[in-house]
């Protein structure tokens, strides 16, 4: 009878997976999407804000953390997570476009400035321009203590912090705050993340 129901279960087994393979395979590889996305979920921080860099230098994970360190103390936890979450997302582009990589590069910079997540850019001199003639940055002038003409961008290495954390005076690179696009000063968790990016410039260039 043991080895009659072994038979039974294995022609079971095979009529099953002979109609039922793909259905099997694909219901496999769902949950394993499904487990993954849930532990990701669980181990997401969400930021409280973003701080983009366009530019042909490159930016470390140590910079970041370092950049994190230095300015998270001066930002409001948005989500109520009781993590104030800076992310510094390098965005490095190459003056001669070679490669995939550099395309996609290209590409994503793109994205970002369509429908990123960002308030607060540092840009090489050459991209602030580009953008900037777009109308895309606020005049930042009462945040870094100029005064007279309105202020679009301001050289990163006369921010103390900034010169502190490696970036020379005559660095060719701009800090600029970005514009709310239209509907999103109605939505919270944008309009918090643009305070923040306030928050940050103010403490970037604070003087005293």
């Amino acid at each position: 009878m043991k080895i009659r129901g072994k038979e039974i279960n294995k022609k079971w087994f095979e009529n099953y997976w002979y109609y039922y393979k793909i259905h099997t395979i694909a219901g496999i590889f769902i949950l394993i999407l499904l487990v993954y996305s849930i532990v990701e979920c669980a181990n997401k921080v969400n930021p409280d804000a973003t701080v983009s860099y366009i530019g042909a230098l490159y930016f470390g994970e140590e910079f970041s953390a370092d950049f994190e360190q230095k300015l998270s103390d001066c930002i409001d936890d948005i989500d109520g997570d009781g993590i104030k979450k800076i992310i510094f997302n390098s965005l490095t582009l190459s003056d001669d476009v070679k490669s995939e990589q550099d395309i996609a590069m290209q590409q994503k910079v793109q994205l970002e400035i369509a429908v990123g997540e960002t308030y607060l850019y540092f840009m090489d001199k050459k991209y602030f321009d580009i953008y900037n003639e777009q109308g895309i940055f606020l005049d930042i002038s009462e945040h870094v203590g100029e005064e007279g003409e309105p202020v679009y961008g301001i050289k990163a290495g006369k921010s103390p912090i900034l010169h502190d954390l490696g970036i020379k005076e005559d660095t060719d690179v701009y800090v600029a705050l970005r514009v709310m696009t239209a509907g999103d000063e109605k939505k919270a968790y944008k309009a918090a993340s643009h305070a923040n990016a306030v928050k940050i410039i103010k403490e970037l260039y604070k003087t005293n």
